[in-house]
This record gives C-alpha cells, sequence and structure tokens, in this order.
C-alpha cells in the first residue's frame, strides 16, 4: 500500500463519518493540500465509493449508499 491509497483510505473514512462534509472541512480535517484531496474526492467519486451533491457554492460528499 503506498501513501495514495492511505490518503484515500482516510478521506473515505472522514466522509462515513461525516457524511454531507464539504471540500474545506475535509481537507482541515486532513491536513493536507486542497489538489491532494481534491484529487483523492474526484477518485473515490470515480470508484462509486462516494456521491456528491452541489448546493449553491459547496459540493457535499456522503459515502456510496447513504
Amino acid at each position: 500500500m503506498d501513501e495514495s491509497d492511505d490518503t484515500v483510505d482516510k478521506v473515505l473514512c472522514f466522509i462515513h463519518d461525516n457524511p454531507g462534509c464539504h471540500l474545506r472541512r475535509i481537507k482541515r480535517a486532513m491536513n493536507g493540500s486542497m489538489g491532494t484531496v481534491q484529487y483523492q474526492l474526484d477518485k473515490l467519486e470515480k470508484m462509486g465509493r462516494i456521491t456528491s451533491s452541489r448546493r449553491g457554492l459547496y459540493t457535499y460528499y456522503f459515502a456510496a449508499g447513504l
């Protein structure tokens, strides 16, 4: 397992524990760069592990199936 897989797992666990969170909240919790978090969120969404809902200026993330 490389660092990228570890980051993906951390982001997924955070979203599972905090459904409906937005990008900046995830970024602060992960203590990572905006680009890295955006990349991981995009990767998880393409894998079907998370879904997103855009409302106004924010995109909210949920674990798939919620």
